[in-house]
């Protein structure tokens, strides 16, 4: 079962404008002596109504006893009924209330406030039972019905819970039973289509060749699984740190080929080479010959001595020889 809270939202109310069909004096027409003793209102300029049943209080301005009289049974939360206004005129007046319809409606249109919950509620509520089904560990759920919306009364408390859920995977489809509310616990059937998704690092701007990925240069956005390809990145780690085989925009999933190790040598950069011997280190100054990242062997030329060897890069700007370098070339 799935708990969730809803946001209470309260429904308008619209009078309907009918034609013209009477002067304000021909609607007393008949009265006669009824008139005498009675109380003259009009009507309340907002006809919403929060209660199971609609007195006359809740249509006119009254005070006293004459607002508790019941006129009728509400409509259903989020609904609305209509009253020809000669029957409300009828009504009003066997109980000494006088309405002159000095508005010429034809009816009056009485609506009920409710709290409704929205298909995004919905859609929630899904969601969370799937992962609490272990069907996998993100879900979307879309709805076949997205503007479905349950209206509850508003002092009921707006629960929803989620029952006989079945997924068929091959598909991505599902269906559904819904609770809705504590006190009247309405069943609503729902079906639609439920996406695994998948977390998958995309840049919140672009990013220009060579520049290097850091942290907060990465945000998560969720794609439909089946929607990735494997050379798509989907690890926030493979991502940080390496530097942009191209200019990359914002927004869009990441490739394995986007990307690189960080170049810190270029080729023909001059580069601090390094001699590590037993007790005792030299350093000389070198040419490389092709560019490398860290880690990586690349041929570095040895200005002093002309000779070229295979050295590592250690750092930017910086390799290191091997104790006993192998001399790949030897320029003349």
């Amino acid at each position: 079962m799935i708990r969730f809270p809803l946001k209470s939202v309260l429904f308008g109310l619209t009078v309907v404008l009918a034609t013209w069909v009477n002067a304000a004096s021909a609607q007393t027409d008949g009265f006669g002596d009824a008139l005498k003793g009675r109380v003259e209102t009009t009507l309340r300029p907002d006809l919403m109504i929060d209660t199971p049943m609609v007195s006359m209080g809740d249509v006119f301005i009254l005070s006293g006893e004459r607002a508790a009289i019941p006129l009728l049974r509400s409509p259903t939360p989020g609904q609305r009924v209509s009253i020809p206004a000669r029957r409300l005129q009828s009504v009003a007046l066997k109980y000494g209330i006088l309405w002159y319809n000095t508005e010429n409606l034809d009816e009056v249109v009485i609506s009920r406030e409710s709290q409704v919950v929205m298909a995004s509620d919905i859609q929630a509520a899904l969601e969370d039972a799937f992962l609490e089904q272990g069907i996998g560990s993100s879900i979307e759920v879309r709805l076949t019905n997205r503007n479905l919306a349950v209206h509850l009364p508003t002092d009921e408390r707006p629960d929803l819970y989620v029952e006989d859920l079945h997924y068929d995977a091959r598909i991505d489809r599902f269906d559904a039973t819904l609770v809705v509310g504590v006190e009247s616990a309405r069943r609503v059937r729902v079906d639609g289509r439920a996406y695994p998704m998948t977390d998958v690092p995309v840049l919140v701007q672009n990013l220009p060749r060579s520049d290097v990925v850091r942290a907060e240069d990465i945000n998560l956005i969720k794609i439909p699984s089946a929607r990735l390809s494997a050379s798509v990145i989907t690890d926030t780690a493979d991502l940080v740190g390496k530097a942009a085989r191209r200019s990359l925009k914002a927004g869009q999933t990441l490739h394995l080929t986007d990307i690189e190790e960080p170049v810190l040598v270029r080729k023909g950069m001059m580069v601090m080479m390094t001699y590590e011997v037993p007790g005792m280190t030299l350093t000389d100054v070198g040419r490389a010959m092709a560019k490398g990242s860290e880690g990586e062997l690349i041929p570095v030329l040895n200005m002093r001595s002309n000779r070229t060897v295979r050295a590592q890069i250690t750092s930017e700007g910086q390799v290191r020889v091997n104790p006993k370098p192998v001399i790949v070339a030897a320029n003349r």
